[in-house]
């Protein structure tokens, strides 16, 4: 016979957060420039065309060896701000438990 939990005496376990998720972290303001992209995706910036925040991702779009233009969507922990305000946001902190409170650390 199989135990089955009771939904009452169950408590659920903590979801974890990605940095951004959790809003430690707001990547929408960072005004990423086509020279940051450039040197995250290791292209020369004069095939970047635009680049598109959005909420947990970057759309970039850019121009293929034939001249086409191409989009795709790029996670913000390619470039190298997310890493200096990922280090930021965590060594603010007070301690540990005021950083575990609001999320888990996920990366």
């Amino acid at each position: 016979m199989t135990k089955r939990r009771n939904l009452k005496t169950h408590k659920p376990s903590r979801t974890r957060q990605s940095l951004t998720a959790s809003g430690w972290l707001k990547p929408l303001c960072w005004q990423i420039s086509k020279i940051e992209a450039a040197k995250a995706l290791r292209m020369p910036v004069n095939r970047i065309v635009k680049v598109y925040p959005k909420q947990h991702q970057v759309i970039v779009v850019y121009l293929n060896k034939k001249g086409q233009k191409c989009s795709s969507f790029f996670s913000y922990r390619l470039f190298a701000r997310w890493e200096q305000e990922a280090i930021a946001t965590i060594a603010s902190c007070r301690n540990q438990q005021t950083l575990g409170r609001r999320y888990s650390i996920r990366y």
